[in-house]
């Protein structure tokens, strides 16, 4: 999980997201599994006072690590702020393992999270990610 309302407030927008980690998981217990799967939580990143970058960088590095393991990493979170830290956590492993390999990504949303902040917030992830890739001339 990735917990954090920093970008959100950085963003102007309500807090509450920090919350979704734990309140997605609650509900994801109530589902019946009908096969036998392995699941297995390795806890939540949490942003701790306004440190979002330092958060992100712990959660690429949980993500980075899950698929060094053999993993296949399920990030729960609330604000879009946690996009990064997995996009960066991922692209990181792809640089290593495979850096012949393309990275796409998929975004339902009403904005393109593109935009242009002092800092990272729940808009930036993906202006965040396109500077990463521009940073190592994978595009």
């Amino acid at each position: 999980g990735f917990s954090s309302d920093e970008g959100v407030k950085r963003n102007k927008g309500r807090v509450g997201a920090a919350d979704a980690p734990d309140a997605i998981r609650t509900q994801l217990a109530n589902l019946p599994i009908h096969r036998p799967v392995s699941i297995l939580d390795l806890g939540t990143v949490t942003c701790e006072s306004e440190n979002l970058e330092q958060a992100q960088t712990e959660l690429a590095e949980q993500v980075a690590n899950s698929l060094q393991n053999g993993l296949k990493p399920i990030v729960l979170g609330g604000g879009h702020e946690v996009a990064f830290g997995s996009f960066s956590g991922l692209f990181h492993y792809v640089q290593a393992h495979a850096p012949d390999k393309k990275i796409g990504i998929i975004n339902f949303d009403a904005h393109f999270d593109l935009r242009e902040a002092e800092h990272a917030t729940s808009g930036t992830p993906f202006l965040q990610a396109a500077r990463l890739s521009e940073q190592h001339q994978k595009q």
